[in-house]
């Protein structure tokens, strides 16, 4: 749920402190500006800006996380 991708994406934020800053700030801005208005839009914001995001995830560490 959406709960569960919050969480996730925290988590992820952490371990991209040590894979590069720059993309954790990026997702740690894009959260930050959504905000309010990012609880519903979330979904939005994710389908968007977050598919490609998330596919560089999947390509350095992403793999990590689904097996956890």
């Amino acid at each position: 749920g959406r709960g569960e991708a919050k969480s996730w994406l925290r988590r992820e934020s952490e371990k991209l402190e040590v894979v590069g800053k720059r993309e954790r700030r990026s997702w740690e801005e894009g959260e930050e500006e959504r905000g309010e208005a990012g609880k519903r839009g979330v979904r939005r914001g994710e389908a968007e800006e977050g598919e490609e995001e998330r596919r560089n995830f999947r390509g350095r560490g992403g793999k990590r996380r689904r097996r956890s």
